[in-house]
């Protein structure tokens, strides 16, 4: 006999560990822990279980199973059992204190299994040999059957090789996205870009929440219950990288709350499905800068991070003991790369992958063996593969132009996972589940800073990523646009935008000017000179770095280089490709016709003539502005803005004119003697949300 249990979606058939779906007839074999489970649930009717009768159901009376065990399976079985991606508990529900509950109407049946009749049959003479039943003779079969059955053997191995080859073949070469085709929102929420972290029972999901004062919450949902407690909320400065420890005791973050970035340590504690942190403890610095940074545990009491001497020199990634609070260099990247680590641990290899940036402007995948110490260079990327993942032991994920990729270690393959998901930030992996958080934006705009009436207004507000602003006169500003998949570069003349830029490839613009005759655009690969339509005249390769462009005279522009040596105001001249260095510089700008740099030491503010060549004055520098997050210059005014205040400082008297609250974090100040404004981009931090790939 076979039992059989019925609903008006599936019937579970507990002989076979199947369930069959009714409408799409899809039948499926269940995991045999996750089959005792059902059963165990719905042979108790539509009677609450505890858990420790599922525990002891599963795994008897072992002590060193802990009870969040069970909650993966449960998690499994809901989302297989569910008629829609989001249904939730339509089955099996959660009893809070008690345990679960099957919760939906069935009936047992019982199917019984025949056993085969014995049919004597009649064997003709015309039969063929090959389907007589045998008869104990001594008689050998004849010879023709042997060839047929060398025959029949050979095809069979044919078709096994050639069934083989083409799976395999498909599976590494597929482009079409066939893994992930759907999505499942867990968490809706204002939010920062990309700092979540999942369990690796999926029970708990850890993600910072960001409001429009700047501060920041560290948040914990309960899987099982729905219910999201608050866990932290920093006082000033950001939150980054909040992760949980295997054993959900402990949870690390960086915080950039003392004006650089620290590594804090926080105890969990549980009381059913609410959670609470006692106050967290500062361990070890993550940088000597105020740096974003991604942590991720080893094990429970050890932690790796990415670590920030300063943006002139690569980063490492450093191991952390969270007890003795040491910490020491794990990986060094190799000498000639840049750019922030994309990394990710294997425990089980003991391994981690990292993404780099080298010297040719190609990122490129690495593998670290921990054990051994051995540095492999795996294969190059392109330059739009960001975060990363561990899939399973030989497979790795990463996100590529808002796609999800799967990249197989041994064969170098890349394969498509999803389809594109807007602005999908950070990627997670958990028993083959990948999870995402991709950001929605309400504002990511221009605003004006008056210099004459000390106020903030609105300069472009709009649904796309505007950034880069630069104004040329009263009615006409220029500024680089995130729209319809490419960075343009665009025009609003009064109240009508124009596009201007017309580029083909997915370029980042990293800085651009114009002049009366021309448009230079910068990127990490490219030194473009346009016209103003917008029509490429020439392009150079960006072969020294050079990371922004301040000035173009007489064919020669000036810009900053950033080296592995440090950052340097240089000249580039157009028709020779010749480069010179000009001053090793903090910061620089180009204002009211004239060049303005912080020193190396930040100690001084520097006035050069137009040609770079002479200095015109010196300004001793407070010290409480020689780590200002943006600078510029202004009629002689150095204007000082960070996520807290603005400050204009009169670079003639030395003193401060203005202090002012802004508290929204933004980038990219430009200053420019157009009816004395400032402009900058502004953040407002919109929707963000933790999404599961399906």
């Amino acid at each position: 006999m076979s039992t059989l249990y019925v609903t008006n979606d599936w019937v579970f058939n507990l002989s076979t560990l199947t369930i069959s779906f009714t409408q799409s007839e899809r039948t499926v074999t269940l995991d045999p822990k996750q089959a005792k489970i059902l059963s165990y649930l719905m042979k108790h009717g539509q009677a609450p279980v505890a858990r420790d009768k599922l525990y002891f159901e599963i795994y008897g009376n072992d002590p060193a199973k802990s009870d969040s065990t069970i909650n993966p399976y449960i998690s499994k079985l809901r989302r297989l059992l569910s008629p829609s991606p989001d249904a939730k508990e339509s089955y099996i529900k959660t009893i809070p204190k008690v345990g679960y509950q099957f919760i939906v109407p069935f009936v047992i049946e019982q199917l019984e299994i025949v056993e085969p009749t014995k049919v004597v049959r009649q064997i003709s003479e015309t039969t063929p040999y090959y389907l007589q039943t045998p008869q104990h003779s001594t008689q050998k079969p004849p010879a023709s059957f042997q060839y047929q059955k060398v025959i029949f053997a050979f095809v069979a191995i044919l078709i096994v090789i050639l069934t083989i080859t083409f799976v395999v073949t498909n599976q590494f070469t597929n482009t079409t996205p066939t893994m992930l085709k759907s999505t499942k929102v867990l968490v809706h929420d204002k939010g920062s870009e990309g700092d979540f972290d999942i369990s690796f029972n999926q029970q708990l999901l850890i993600y910072v929440n960001e409001q429009k004062s700047g501060l920041n919450t560290i948040r914990v949902k309960d899987m099982d219950s729905e219910k999201i407690s608050d866990l932290y909320m920093s006082h000033e400065g950001n939150i980054y990288s909040p992760v949980l420890s295997s054993d959900l005791s402990k949870i690390v973050f960086a915080s950039t709350e003392s004006g650089v970035c620290t590594i804090y340590k926080m105890q969990l504690t549980a009381n059913n499905s609410e959670y609470a942190s006692e106050t967290p403890i500062p361990i070890a610095p993550c940088s000597e800068i105020n740096a974003w940074t991604k942590i991720e545990f080893i094990n429970n009491n050890q932690v790796a991070f990415i670590y920030y001497k300063d943006y002139s020199q690569p980063a490492t990634i450093k191991l952390l003991d969270l007890e003795s609070k040491k910490s020491h260099v794990l990986i060094s990247p190799p000498l000639n790369s840049y750019g922030d680590v994309a990394f990710s641990y294997n425990a089980r290899l003991d391994k981690i992958a990292f993404i780099r940036s080298l010297d040719n402007n190609n990122k490129s995948l690495f593998i670290y063996d921990v054990k051994s110490t051995e540095l492999k260079m795996l294969t190059s990327l392109s330059d739009f593969s960001f975060y990363l993942s561990w899939f399973n032991n030989k497979e790795l994920v990463f996100i590529k132009n808002d796609q999800v990729i799967l990249f197989n270690t041994s064969t170098k393959k890349e394969t498509i996972m999803s389809v594109p998901i807007a602005n999908l930030k950070n990627i997670v992996v958990r028993n083959e589940d990948v999870f995402g958080k991709k950001g929605i934006w309400n504002q990511w705009d221009i605003y004006r800073f008056d210099i004459n009436t000390l106020t903030f207004t609105p300069e472009i507000d709009s649904d796309y990523s505007e950034y880069l602003p630069y104004p040329k006169s009263k009615e006409q500003m220029y500024y680089a646009a995130h729209k319809g998949g490419s960075v343009q570069i665009w025009l609003k003349n009064k109240n009508q935008h124009q596009q201007i830029t017309h580029f083909t490839d997915k370029r980042a613009i990293s800085s651009f000017i114009v002049t009366e005759e021309n448009i230079v655009v910068l990127n990490s690969k490219t030194i473009s000179l346009l016209n103003l339509e917008g029509e490429i005249q020439s392009e150079i390769n960006n072969e020294y770095n050079l990371d922004s462009v301040l000035q173009i005279k007489d064919n020669v522009i000036f810009a900053i280089e950033q080296t592995l040596t440090g950052t340097y105001l240089v000249k580039f001249e157009l028709d020779t490709q010749k480069l010179t260095k000009i001053k090793q510089v903090f910061k620089a700008v180009f204002s009211d016709e004239l060049f303005y740099y912080i020193t190396a030491d930040k100690q001084q503010i520097i006035t050069l003539d137009n040609n770079a060549n002479d200095t015109i004055n010196i300004f001793n520098l407070p010290k409480k502005f020689q780590d200002g997050y943006l600078w510029h210059v202004i009629n002689n005014n150095s204007i000082f803005a960070s996520a807290d205040n603005w400050t204009i400082i009169d670079m003639t008297t030395g003193q401060n004119k203005f202090t002012n609250d802004f508290h929204y974090p933004f980038g990219y100040l430009h200053c420019k003697n157009v009816e004395n404004a400032c402009f900058f981009v502004a953040f407002l931090p919109g929707n963000t949300e933790v999404i599961r790939l399906k």
